[in-house]
């Protein structure tokens, strides 16, 4: 008798400590309510920057119906640019206070990058030269260049891919005479909205020396 009265009195004990532990376990997993306050927050915060991704990416797109932004326009007047930068800058100006002259204007059709790249590709290159310093060299180019312009499919005004093939031409810088041609590629990026270059980046990759 004395034994089942113990045994009861153990087991009562042992139900007693696992409703503690489960208090206390139950305490632990519970998170606060300023955590719970804080993981609320990160959520609408998130939520909103989603949000505020995909109308930026909306009103970015030239499918955008409720925009009135004219694509194709806008297209047609970032090419007149390119190809009017190209032709300036490479075979269009006699000498280098010429290019200092248009320097401003070309940068702004076609990016500083290329327009400092354009100077140098107009005399022999294997001289130095040295814009800022106005130092000076021979002009080379003829006026015979072609430049071939299209534009990446646009997904957002603000930032279109434009790319341009250039066909020049160089003389021995003693006459007219053709003397070799060149062809390089230009990688732009134009905000359509305001007509303004983002990025430029110009690259010679062949050469074709005239018997």
């Amino acid at each position: 008798m004395k034994s089942e009265s113990n045994n009861l009195k153990v087991t009562r004990i042992t139900m007693m400590v696992i409703a503690i532990l489960g208090v206390v376990l139950a305490c632990l997993k519970y998170p606060k309510t300023n955590e719970l306050e804080g993981v609320r927050n990160q959520i609408t915060a998130t939520n909103k920057e989603i949000q505020d991704t995909k109308e930026s990416a909306k009103n970015a797109s030239p499918l955008n119906n409720q925009s009135n932004f004219n694509l194709k326009y806008s297209e047609g007047l970032v090419q007149d640019k390119v190809n009017k930068g190209i032709k300036m800058g490479l075979g269009g100006l006699k000498n280098t206070q010429e290019y200092n002259d248009h320097k401003k204007e070309i940068s702004a059709l076609v990016g500083e990058n290329i327009a400092n790249k354009m100077y140098k590709m107009n005399g022999d290159p294997d001289l130095t030269y040295d814009l800022p310093k106005r130092k000076s060299f021979k002009f080379l180019l003829t006026k015979n260049t072609v430049v071939y312009t299209a534009f990446e499919r646009v997904t957002n005004i603000h930032d279109a891919k434009v790319l341009a093939v250039v066909k020049y031409q160089m003389t021995d810088g003693n006459s007219d005479k053709v003397q070799s041609e060149h062809l390089c590629i230009a990688h732009l990026e134009y905000d359509l909205t305001n007509q303004k270059v983002i990025y430029s980046q110009l690259t010679p990759f062949y050469k074709s020396i005239n018997q």
